[in-house]
């Protein structure tokens, strides 16, 4: 029996996409618009205005009412860096109860009024960090 004949129908489909051409575009794409944001950030940093900048827009929004994002980050970085590749439950719930939380502290975020101290953004990423890596597994192609 071959390799193929072994391997199953599903994995042979993912391993079909990690080779194709899509992967290759998607990953160009992704570099591609990074340059460009770094290079829009660095131009608006040596104009005349202000706090324009991508960066400081995005700084202010997580200060006020948009702390979800320093979550999201928090999240991501939990998922890509601190990689799992086992799921802490066999079934689709963790990264449907990562979405709910997500959704509650942005509504929390959107009906909060005040700026959140520089502490609560740090607890806010380490939680986000640590729901990112259990609740988020990588899932490995082998």
């Amino acid at each position: 029996m071959s390799i193929n004949e072994q391997t199953p129908l599903i994995k042979q489909l993912a391993l079909n996409i990690n080779a194709s051409k899509w992967v290759v575009f998607t990953e160009k794409f992704i570099l591609v618009v990074f340059v460009i944001v770094i290079v829009v950030d660095f131009f608006l940093a040596f104009n005349d205005v202000q706090e324009d900048t991508i960066s400081e827009v995005i700084q202010n929004w997580s200060y006020s009412r948009f702390f979800v994002i320093t979550w999201a980050w928090g999240v991501i970085g939990g998922h890509f860096f601190l990689a799992r590749a086992t799921p802490l439950f066999s079934s689709p719930s963790p990264l449907m109860i990562l979405l709910g939380l997500t959704f509650l502290i942005l509504v929390a975020g959107l009906s909060y009024k005040a700026i959140v101290p520089i502490p609560a953004q740090l607890i806010l990423l380490i939680l986000g960090t640590a729901a990112g890596h259990f609740l988020w597994p990588v899932s490995p192609v082998s």
